[in-house]
């Protein structure tokens, strides 16, 4: 819990502080953006695999960029929910894990500029860094014939703190909004329980976002 409310209160203060004193720097810009990830995870190195679907959830952050004609590069940092929906069910047994993987972002990422009329097309990929700030499951267990929900239990998920990957994406500028669609990979296994689940687990997300450019 220290973790969680020690990594939140430093990712404020890095929006609170660094994006308004950089923006205010010749050439400079920033924003707020926001919209939904569409998350999931690889899960190997068990046997049976599970049957994965995705975790639908909420990105929410602030950005500054700066650009020159052709390259630029953008800093954000953004509040993203991730994880995805497991199902172990076998004959006769339900088994299912919902796993809720939230993170702290802090994407940097390196764009190629493209102008179009009124549009600028920003075209990028670069690391990811992020920070667990919740990591839970929820596992629900049935009988295939029995009646209601089953046994629900949530517990600790045993991520690890922090997760590194790699995004890449396009974000269109219109006058002062924009839009933002990208795919980000995690490349380092996430699982901190190898004791229990010996599973290589790794996060990866689909974002969509709209925003507005404050300056």
């Amino acid at each position: 819990m220290t973790r969680k409310i020690v990594t939140f209160a430093a990712a404020a203060l890095l929006i609170a502080a660094f994006v308004p004193a950089t923006a205010s720097a010749q050439g400079f810009e920033a924003g707020v953006k926001g919209g939904i990830n569409v998350a999931t995870v690889s899960y190997t190195g068990v046997s049976p695999t599970p049957e994965i679907s995705s975790r639908h959830g909420g990105i929410v952050g602030g950005f500054v960029a700066k650009d020159g004609k052709k390259m630029g590069v953008a800093v954000e940092v953004l509040w993203s929910q991730k994880g995805a929906h497991l199902d172990f069910s076998s004959a006769g047994n339900v088994n299912t894990v919902d796993a809720k993987l939230d993170y702290v972002e802090i994407p940097v990422l390196g764009r190629y500029n493209i102008p179009r009329d009124k549009t600028l097309i920003h075209v990028y990929a670069g690391p990811v860094f992020g920070f667990s700030v919740k990591d839970e499951l929820t596992q629900t267990i049935r009988q295939t014939n029995q009646t209601g929900k089953g046994t629900e239990t949530t517990m600790d998920a045993h991520a690890k703190s922090s997760d590194v990957g790699i995004a890449i994406g396009v974000q269109v500028d219109v006058h002062k909004f924009l839009v933002d669609v990208r795919y980000n990979w995690g490349l380092m296994d996430v699982n901190d329980n190898k004791a229990v689940n010996p599973a290589d687990v790794k996060n990866k997300c689909f974002s969509a976002m709209f925003g507005y450019r404050l300056k």
